[in-house]
């Protein structure tokens, strides 16, 4: 649903990721600036499923 009240988005509003795929980029944002901010070392992964149809 698109509510009017929530129409323009500036960069003071606050994440609200709506799924879990969302959720996982916004720990990935927060970790980068985390990194930029204070020097804090951090791993990124990226992982996925690598079996699936017409996978052994």
């Amino acid at each position: 649903m698109v509510y009017p009240e929530k129409m323009a988005i500036m960069e003071t509003n606050p994440l609200g990721p709506l799924s879990s795929y969302a959720v996982s980029k916004a720990q990935d944002f927060l970790g980068y600036q985390y990194y930029q901010s204070y020097g804090m070392k951090f791993f990124r992964t990226r992982t996925f499923n690598h079996t699936g149809p017409r996978r052994g």
